[in-house]
């Protein structure tokens, strides 16, 4: 029996990297606009280029045929042609080249896979079956969805604007531990979920006054 790989779980960082995308169907443009959603120059080259992808005008399109040549200078690639040939051609290139990459629904061709997700603002979460099952990824993607909402997004952009402050404002280590970990704490967080950005800030203020108090002269 052949072994199922092991995989290291990882987030990329492509921010102003170069991306390729090969194909030019439904599911391209769903890689290539998540790659644009996080910050990706993305190339899309196929000869017959769907409407969603022609529509864009934060994705370079070449319409030709794929070529070795359109892995230069590239970070990574996504093969969604729809044509096993093809893909397999496309990721064998960028395997000589070491150029990152992924075949869509081919687990064995790829270098990585992309796991189902959700993203709320800085949070992401990722669910992943190693390839065994995309469809319980997708349903547990769902439920995380509705336990995780849009209100995170907003949680999570103040605390980020806060951190700075409150690292270079709270001394104390342990002060610091403690007020980060009753940021994180589901139950505070259910405490003012819903809250509008300004009341959210006074919440969050009022804890880290809270436990700075508790550790002065300590």
């Amino acid at each position: 029996m052949e072994n199922k790989p092991v995989y290291y779980p990882v987030c990329l960082n492509v921010h102003s990297e170069r991306c390729l995308v090969v194909g030019g169907g439904d599911v391209a443009a769903r890689k290539a606009g998540s790659l644009v959603e996080a910050g990706a120059r993305v190339v899309v080259v196929s000869p017959d280029v769907g409407d969603e992808l022609a529509r864009r005008e934060d994705v370079t399109v070449v319409q030709r045929p794929w070529q070795e040549s359109d892995l230069d200078d590239k970070f990574l690639v996504i093969a969604a042609t729809g044509d096993r040939s093809l893909n397999e051609t496309v990721a064998r290139a960028a395997r000589r080249r070491r150029v990152l990459c992924n075949v869509v629904d081919d687990a064995g061709l790829s270098d990585f896979i992309v796991p189902a997700s959700i993203r709320r603002g800085a949070l992401l979460v990722s669910v992943s079956t190693s390839g065994a099952l995309p469809a319980l990824a997708s349903s547990v993607r769902k439920e995380l969805e509705e336990r995780f909402g849009q209100d995170y997004a907003d949680y999570l952009e103040i605390v980020g604007q806060m951190r700075e402050d409150i690292v270079g404002a709270v001394t104390d280590e342990n002060a610091r531990r403690e007020i980060f970990g009753r940021f994180a704490d589901q139950r505070f967080i259910a405490s003012v979920r819903g809250a509008g950005k300004d009341d959210l800030r006074r919440e969050l203020e009022k804890v880290v006054r809270e436990v700075a108090r508790k550790y002065e002269g300590g």
